[in-house]
């Protein structure tokens, strides 16, 4: 990974720059090792087609995984245990298996959690969530942070949920009408034409309008029909 710093040097010069290691603790004992005095100490935005085409984890799913392990983690399993444990209860759920399955080798590795999930590949995860999960391993508060993201995603996938549900019922009102109104103008604005055009008078220029809207969708509502479907 590659790291971004800000801070001072041996002659107390400010400097800033990039270095690469696996954790933020590696990076920072690499910059004490060159006598710099780091006051800031990020991950770098890396960007790379893997990256790009990783797939987001849903919110339900970061949300269930976050809960599960906390629940684990509390009740006195390592890391490691925990994260088999979830991968033998989510068995038949693949891609999940996967993502379990490239944590645990990592953290088998004595890799940190924070480390797994900032380095699997099989789904992209939210960078704020990345980053507590570090703080809260260095600060030892794992179980409380999980819970409270797991209580976040659960809380943001329900207003999701009902944006989407609300969504719908404009939407269906919508087309009904777009419906009735594209049948009144072809098929019953038709006959009231007859009518008008029986009494030789000048139409004003709205219902010139829309009797000409009524001939237009007469007489080529079926290319209409193709060009949507084509669409």
């Amino acid at each position: 990974m590659l790291f971004k710093y800000k801070g001072f040097d041996k002659t107390g010069k400010r400097v800033k720059g990039t270095v690469t290691a696996g954790t933020t603790e590696e990076a920072g004992q690499k910059l004490r090792s060159r006598n710099i005095y780091y006051e800031s100490l990020t991950a770098a935005k890396e960007f790379s087609l893997e990256a790009f085409s990783k797939r987001q984890m849903p919110g339900e799913m970061l949300a269930n995984f976050s809960k599960e392990l906390s629940s684990y983690l509390n009740s006195g399993m390592t890391i490691l245990t925990a994260i088999r444990l979830l991968e033998n209860q989510h068995e038949g759920e693949k891609k999940y298996v996967s993502f379990l399955n490239s944590i645990k080798t990592m953290i088998d590795e004595g890799k940190s959690l924070y480390h797994a999930l900032n380095t699997q590949k099989v789904y992209a995860l939210p960078e704020f969530f990345v980053q507590s999960l570090n703080i809260a391993g260095q600060s030892g508060k794992m179980v409380e942070v999980l819970t409270n993201m797991g209580n976040f995603f659960s809380a943001q996938n329900k207003v999701k949920k009902q944006v989407k549900g609300a969504m719908v019922y404009p939407a269906v009102i919508f087309t009904v009408a777009i419906a009735m109104t594209s049948f009144l103008i072809a098929f019953v604005v038709p006959k009231i034409t007859d009518i008008f055009e029986d009494t030789d008078q000048e139409l004003p220029p709205i219902t010139q309008f829309v009797l000409g809207i009524s001939d237009f969708l007469t007489h080529y509502y079926i290319h209409l029909i193709v060009g949507i479907v084509l669409v």
